[in-house]
């Protein structure tokens, strides 16, 4: 089974193209609004302090399935829940980061520069007015993955992706991962795209599915070589 979330601006609504490929490959999908976004009754909050991912992941892993098929898709901000969960959730045994945010994102200066509908967004699924971005530095300045979870933690596949020139999330924060958080990931970048790549997202999506369909797919599924060239 996959636990699918989109980002600051992406609903579950949006994800269902994604959530049908995931059943395609013969997944189980469970589909999620960001907290503090769409359907959530949850404001954002960092990890540790929330605990809406932790227990999607726990009732998918509780189903009745198998528990080591259990993974995690995510974009944007949703790609950033699904490194904090490898991190801290044992039963995640796979985790896919389409360009979410880690670290330098939540630099203030970074953040001044988010266009204006990304700031109204979090603002908003903060709690805090959508206009009244500036409340909303100091809170996410907390997110930072290398302050609040211990990356060294992830001992599962992680696979993240995103376009080299992403004007929302530094393309740093993909290689910090390995960098400073010692993940071993594979890594798909394209060169002229940007955030979570959108040009080459019909390419490099179902490509995704099949990478965790490989990897929580179990016995039953024949593993393929990835053969995605970049």
């Amino acid at each position: 089974a996959v636990l699918l979330s989109g980002g600051a601006d992406v609903t579950k609504e949006d994800m269902h193209p994604v959530a049908r490929q995931i059943v395609r490959a013969g997944m189980a999908c469970l589909s999620i609004d960001l907290p503090g976004t769409g359907e959530s009754e949850h404001l954002l909050r960092p990890p540790g302090t929330d605990g809406v991912y932790p227990r999607a992941i726990k009732y998918l892993a509780g189903r009745g399935d198998d528990p080591n098929r259990t993974g995690m898709i995510g974009l944007g901000f949703g790609g950033y829940w699904s490194l904090a969960c490898a991190a801290t959730c044992p039963e995640l045994k796979a985790a896919v980061n389409g360009g979410g945010p880690v670290h330098r994102t939540f630099a203030h200066e970074n953040l001044k520069k988010l266009p204006g509908y990304y700031k109204l967004a979090l603002a908003s699924a903060l709690g805090y007015d959508p206009g009244d971005f500036e409340k909303a530095l100091g809170p996410l300045a907390d997110f930072s993955l290398l302050r609040c979870v211990d990356l060294r933690r992830i001992d599962v596949p992680v696979l993240s992706v995103d376009g080299a020139g992403d004007r929302v999330v530094p393309i740093e924060d993909l290689f910090i991962v390995a960098e400073e958080g010692d993940v071993r990931q594979d890594e798909w970048v394209f060169q002229e795209d940007g955030h979570c790549a959108p040009h080459h997202f019909g390419e490099w999506m179902p490509r995704a599915v099949d990478w965790m369909a490989n990897r929580i797919g179990g016995r039953g599924r024949m593993p393929r070589p990835d053969l995605y060239g970049l």
